[in-house]
C-alpha cells in the first residue's frame, strides 16, 4: 500500500485488521502535539475505558493479578503509593520493598534475625542512632553518630579542622582526655586572645558592675603580674582607689575610724609606719610609762603554809597543797620552818605544766642561810631558812613528813629579780 503525508490538522488512523471504516481508530493529540492517552480528565475522577495509566491506581478492594499480569502501581486513599512489604514492623521482609520514615516506641522493640524495622525515632521525632552507652564504651554498632567532640593534640599549633569561609559548619575539637576546647572572644566575638606570650591580648577577666552594665577587664604588666591602677613606684602620686599593697603616706594622723570599720596601715612621710603601743594614750598623744618596780615590790608577802601541832603526817602532806605553788614570773624562793616531834621536810620543783605532772627533790640544791651550806638532803627537828636562787621551774611544793604526832610551821617566800 502507498503511503502518504498528514498535513497539519489532518487526522492519522490505526488499521485493526478488521476493514472499513469500523476497522480504523484515529490518534489524537493536544495543541502542543503530545499525545492524548484517553483516561480521567483529572487525579481524583474515576478510571474509563483501559487507560495505560502514567502513575498508580486506587482500588478500594485489593487486586489479585496472576502470573504474569500487567498491574498499574498501588495507592492508597491519600494518592501515596503502596509498596509490597511485611503487614508488621516485626515481620519477615516480603520481596525488595523500599522502607522508609520512622517510628517512636514507648518501650525498646526486639527484632529478630533478617526482621525488618522502622527508624526508631525519640518522643520529640528526632531519629534515635545506637552507640556506645558511656564516655570510653565501645560502640554498639557501626559507625554511629556521636554527639561529642573530635579529640585533638592541643600543643599550641594550629588546629587541623579550620574551615575557609565563615559561616562554614566546623568540628568541635577536644583534648585527647575528652576536655573540650574553648576560646575566649571579644564581646563582639573579634580579635581572639590567644596569643603569644608578652603580646598583648586586649582582653581579660571582666569585672561587671551591680547594675549589670560592663565593667572593666583585669590588666596584667609584662611579666604577667596583675596590675592595680595606683602608683608605679614608691613616692607617686597616688590615682583613683588604687589597692596599696603597704600603708598610705600622712603627714598627720588620720581620723579615727568607727569600730568594726576597715582601717589601713598608715606610715609617714619618710614610709616608715606608724605604730603605736599597746599602752598608747590617745587623749594625751603619749605612751603610758609603766609604774616603777621598788625592791619592796619585788616581794611576795611572806605566806605561811601551816602552823601547828601533832599533825598527821603519815602519810606526807603537801603545802600549799598536792597542786603545788605557781612559779609564774618569779624565780626566787625562801622557805623558813620550825620542826618537832619527828617532823621531816624537802622541797619538790616541777617543770610539767600537765594536771598531774611529774615532782623532783630540789632540796639540795637550797643554800641553808643559817648554816651556810648546800647539798642537804631533808631537814628533821630543826629550824631553818632554805633559799633558791635563779629558779626557773613551773611549780614549786614542800613536803611535810612525820610519824602522825609532828609539830611544824612553816613560811615562804617568791621574789622577782
Amino acid at each position: 500500500m502507498a503511503s502518504r503525508k498528514a498535513r497539519e490538522g489532518q487526522s492519522v488512523g490505526v488499521y485493526t485488521g478488521t476493514g472499513g471504516a469500523a476497522g480504523h481508530v484515529f490518534l489524537q493529540g493536544d495543541a502542543t502535539g503530545n499525545l492524548v492517552i484517553v483516561g480521567p480528565a483529572a487525579e481524583d475522577a474515576a478510571a474509563s475505558g483501559n487507560p495505560l495509566l502514567s502513575g498508580g491506581r486506587y482500588d478500594a478492594t485489593p487486586r489479585d493479578l496472576d502470573d504474569g499480569d500487567v498491574g498499574a502501581i498501588a495507592l492508597d486513599a491519600d494518592a501515596n503509593q503502596i509498596v509490597v512489604g511485611p503487614s508488621a514492623e516485626n515481620a519477615a521482609v516480603i520481596g525488595s520493598p523500599v522502607l522508609g520514615g520512622g517510628r517512636y516506641d514507648s518501650s525498646a522493640r526486639t527484632l529478630g534475625n533478617g526482621d525488618v524495622g522502622a527508624v526508631a525515632l525519640d518522643v520529640t521525632g528526632r531519629q534515635m542512632v545506637a552507640g556506645g552507652v558511656a564516655h570510653d564504651a565501645a560502640s554498639t554498632t557501626v559507625n554511629p553518630v556521636v554527639a561529642a567532640y573530635e579529640a585533638a593534640d592541643f600543643d599550641g599549633a594550629a588546629l587541623p579542622n579550620a574551615v575557609d569561609t565563615e559561616g562554614d559548619v566546623a568540628r568541635a575539637k577536644g583534648t585527647l582526655s575528652g576536655i573540650g576546647l574553648q576560646m575566649l572572644v571579644n564581646e563582639d566575638g573579634s580579635a581572639s586572645p590567644i596569643v603569644a606570650e608578652g603580646t598583648a591580648a586586649g582582653v581579660g577577666l571582666q569585672i561587671v558592675l551591680d547594675d549589670g552594665t560592663d565593667g572593666v577587664f583585669a590588666q596584667g604588666d609584662t611579666t604577667g603580674r596583675a596590675m592595680v591602677v595606683g602608683p608605679a613606684a614608691h613616692d607617686a602620686a597616688a590615682a583613683g582607689n588604687p589597692l596599696l599593697m603597704g600603708a598610705e603616706a600622712n603627714a598627720a594622723d588620720r581620723a579615727d575610724v568607727d569600730e568594726d570599720d576597715v582601717a589601713q596601715f598608715s606610715a609617714d612621710l619618710a614610709g616608715y609606719v606608724r605604730a603605736r603601743l599597746k599602752g598608747y594614750d590617745a587623749a594625751a598623744d603619749a605612751s603610758k610609762v609603766a609604774p616603777t618596780v621598788t625592791d619592796a615590790d619585788r616581794y611576795l608577802d611572806s605566806e605561811e603554809l601551816v602552823d601547828g601541832t601533832s599533825i598527821d603526817a603519815d602519810p606526807a602532806l603537801y603545802y600549799p597543797s598536792t597542786a603545788g605553788l605557781e612559779m609564774g614570773e618569779f624565780d626566787h624562793l625562801t622557805v623558813q620552818f620550825v620542826l618537832a616531834n619527828g617532823s621531816v621536810v624537802t622541797i619538790e620543783a616541777t617543770l610539767d605544766d600537765d594536771g598531774t605532772p611529774d615532782w623532783i627533790d630540789i632540796t639540795p640544791s637550797g643554800y641553808l642561810l643559817n648554816a651556810d651550806s648546800t647539798g642537804n638532803a631533808s631537814f628533821t627537828d630543826v629550824s631553818g631558812i632554805l633559799d633558791f636562787d635563779g629558779l626557773n621551774v613551773q611549780k614549786v611544793r614542800v613536803k611535810l613528813d612525820g610519824d602522825g604526832d609532828s609539830d611544824a610551821q612553816i613560811h615562804i617566800k617568791r621574789r622577782r629579780r
